[in-house]
C-alpha cells in the first residue's frame, strides 16, 4: 500500500497496533498513510491511564490478567468509565458496577439487542425472529370492482 508520507514522516509515526497502550477503544488519533497525525494530547493520556487503572483493579476482581479482561464487555464498560470520567459527559451511559459485573454487561447487552431487532423489524427488507412486523392484510378471494362495466 503506498503512502502520502515522506520517509521522514513515515520515521515518525508507530502503528496503530503499537501506538499506544492496548484498550478497547483507541486512545489516540493513528494515521492511515495520508497524513501526519497530532501526537497524544493530555487529555487522551488521561484517558488511557485511567482505562489501564480501571482495568488493573477489575481484571484482579475478575480473576483475569488485564489482556484478558479488555477483551471482554467489563473492559469496554471500564473504557466508557474512562471517558465518562475524564470528558465529564453523560454520553456513555455506564456505570462503575459494570466493569467488574458481566451480569449486568449481559443484561444490557440483551435489552440492546432487544431493541435493535425491534428496530430492525421496521427497516424494509431487516428480519427479526422474536419480533416479526405484522403480516400483511389478506386480499379478497374476488376481485370486486365499482365500475359496473368492467365486470
Amino acid at each position: 500500500m503506498g503512502s502520502w508520507l515522506s520517509e521522514r514522516e513515515m520515521r515518525l509515526v508507530a502503528g496503530a497496533e503499537t501506538a499506544s497502550a492496548a484498550t478497547p477503544i483507541p486512545t489516540q488519533i493513528v494515521s492511515n498513510g495520508e497524513y501526519l497525525p497530532p501526537k497524544q494530547s493530555e487529555t487522551q493520556k488521561r484517558v488511557e491511564r485511567r482505562i489501564l487503572e480501571l482495568a488493573d483493579e477489575n481484571a484482579k476482581k475478575l480473576g483475569l490478567s488485564r489482556r484478558q479482561f479488555m477483551a471482554t464487555g467489563c473492559g469496554m464498560a471500564a473504557a466508557f468509565l474512562a471517558m465518562k470520567e475524564i470528558y465529564g459527559t453523560n454520553v456513555f451511559q455506564v456505570d462503575a458496577a459494570e466493569a467488574h459485573e458481566p451480569e449486568l454487561i449481559l443484561a444490557k447487552a440483551q435489552s440492546v439487542a432487544k431493541w435493535l431487532c425491534c428496530l430492525e423489524s421496521r427497516i424494509p427488507g431487516g428480519v427479526c425472529k422474536t419480533h416479526q412486523p405484522p403480516a400483511p392484510r389478506r386480499q379478497p378471494k374476488e376481485s370486486i370492482s365499482l365500475n359496473p362495466v368492467a365486470r
